[in-house]
């Protein structure tokens, strides 16, 4: 799937625009003041560094990545693209770019999405459902049986997984 053409002029745009920016940067003090990023050490030192063409890189895939989203580009996809771009560039390291993927929590939720995602297509989850929920013809009655099967399991099952 191409980008469209609103995205390619939104991203040479903003692309020159931040050339024009850093160049500035670079011959400017001030401007590089814009930039600059100021940490305090152990014994209160503060120690200050600039890097406006990181900060712009990382505005700008940011900008590319809200575009790709608004425009209907699936958000795991562009993301994975961002991390992988900034990781590449070195403006994130690799233990950061991975740091996500490594928490308890996060595997933990994949693997219940895994099992649902089995479970599904097996079809034992409709013919389950077409028995505690049924073939209701009216909209009110299939609501409250809905809302009586997902109050059930919610008693008894995380609410992630039944909802």
């Amino acid at each position: 799937e191409m980008c469209s053409a609103r995205i390619l002029v939104l991203c040479l745009f903003s692309a020159c625009c931040s050339m024009a920016v850093g160049y500035r940067a670079d011959n400017d003090p001030e401007w590089r003041r814009l930039f600059e990023v100021c940490e305090v050490g152990r014994y209160g030192h503060k120690r200050c560094h600039s890097n406006p063409w990181q900060a712009l890189l990382v505005g700008n895939v940011l900008l590319l990545a809200t575009a790709m989203m608004i425009n209907g580009y699936r958000s795991h996809y562009v993301f994975l693209g961002a991390v992988t771009f900034l990781g590449s560039t070195g403006v994130i390291s690799t233990e950061q770019a991975l740091a996500g993927f490594s928490s308890p929590g996060n595997i933990a939720f994949q693997a219940v999405l895994l099992l649902v995602a089995g479970i599904q297509d097996s079809g034992v989850l409709d013919h389950i459902f077409s028995r505690l929920l049924g073939t209701e013809e009216k909209d009110t009655k299939a609501f409250l049986r809905v809302q009586l099967v997902t109050a059930l399991l919610g008693a008894v099952v995380q609410q992630t997984t039944v909802v």
